[in-house]
Protein backbone atom coordinates (compact mmCIF):
# COMPACT_ATOMS: atom_id res chain seq x y z
CA UNK A 1 0.00 0.00 0.00
CA UNK A 2 1.24 3.05 -1.25
CA UNK A 3 0.83 6.16 1.93
CA UNK A 4 3.88 8.12 0.81
CA UNK A 5 1.54 10.63 -0.77
CA UNK A 6 -0.40 11.01 2.16
CA UNK A 7 3.10 11.69 4.45
CA UNK A 8 3.56 14.35 1.90
CA UNK A 9 0.05 15.86 2.14
CA UNK A 10 0.26 15.88 5.69
CA UNK A 11 3.76 17.66 5.92
CA UNK A 12 2.81 20.34 3.58
CA UNK A 13 1.70 23.76 5.75
CA UNK A 14 -1.59 24.56 4.98
CA UNK A 15 -2.26 27.79 3.39
CA UNK A 16 -3.44 30.39 5.08
CA UNK A 17 -7.31 31.60 4.41
CA UNK A 18 -7.59 34.74 2.50
CA UNK A 19 -8.89 37.86 4.76
CA UNK A 20 -12.51 39.17 3.15
CA UNK A 21 -12.67 43.18 3.68
CA UNK A 22 -14.64 44.30 6.30
CA UNK A 23 -17.37 46.43 5.69
CA UNK A 24 -18.76 47.14 9.62
CA UNK A 25 -19.07 50.57 10.92
CA UNK A 26 -17.34 52.41 7.68
CA UNK A 27 -14.22 50.35 8.48
CA UNK A 28 -12.10 49.11 4.92
CA UNK A 29 -8.89 46.90 5.05
CA UNK A 30 -7.11 46.42 2.19
CA UNK A 31 -6.32 43.14 0.53
CA UNK A 32 -3.36 41.49 1.86
CA UNK A 33 -0.41 40.81 -0.26
CA UNK A 34 2.17 38.15 -0.29
CA UNK A 35 5.21 39.62 -2.10
CA UNK A 36 9.24 38.29 -2.37
CA UNK A 37 11.61 41.00 -3.61
CA UNK A 38 14.82 39.93 -5.33
CA UNK A 39 18.09 42.29 -5.24
CA UNK A 40 19.32 42.46 -8.76
CA UNK A 41 23.15 42.32 -8.80
CA UNK A 42 24.72 45.12 -11.23
CA UNK A 43 26.57 42.33 -13.49
CA UNK A 44 23.24 40.77 -13.93
CA UNK A 45 21.56 44.12 -15.20
CA UNK A 46 24.55 44.32 -17.02
CA UNK A 47 24.43 40.92 -18.83
CA UNK A 48 20.64 41.66 -19.16
CA UNK A 49 21.49 44.93 -21.11
CA UNK A 50 24.46 43.63 -23.23
CA UNK A 51 22.39 40.37 -24.77
CA UNK A 52 18.75 43.16 -24.84
CA UNK A 53 21.33 46.05 -27.08
CA UNK A 54 18.93 45.96 -29.61
CA UNK A 55 16.08 47.29 -28.33
CA UNK A 56 17.72 50.82 -27.14
CA UNK A 57 17.22 52.24 -30.55
CA UNK A 58 13.42 51.45 -30.83
CA UNK A 59 13.13 52.57 -27.11
CA UNK A 60 14.42 55.65 -28.10
CA UNK A 61 12.30 56.48 -31.29
CA UNK A 62 9.27 55.65 -29.01
CA UNK A 63 10.33 58.20 -26.57
CA UNK A 64 11.52 60.68 -29.06
CA UNK A 65 7.62 60.13 -30.72
CA UNK A 66 5.79 60.82 -27.56
CA UNK A 67 7.83 63.84 -26.63
CA UNK A 68 7.74 65.21 -30.01
CA UNK A 69 3.90 64.56 -29.98
CA UNK A 70 3.67 66.19 -26.19
CA UNK A 71 5.77 69.22 -27.84
CA UNK A 72 3.15 69.77 -30.76
CA UNK A 73 0.32 69.28 -28.75
CA UNK A 74 1.56 72.08 -26.19
CA UNK A 75 2.33 74.36 -29.33
CA UNK A 76 -1.09 74.04 -30.85
CA UNK A 77 -2.84 75.19 -27.04
CA UNK A 78 -0.49 78.12 -26.96
CA UNK A 79 -0.81 79.11 -30.15
CA UNK A 80 -4.63 78.43 -30.06
CA UNK A 81 -4.95 80.92 -27.17
CA UNK A 82 -2.89 83.03 -28.03
CA UNK A 83 -5.59 83.21 -31.20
Amino acid sequence: MDTQGDDHRSLAPAAPAPIAPSRRGGERRGAVVDAEFKVIHPWRLWRRFRAGWWAIGPYLAYCTALWGLAALVAWLMDHGRAG
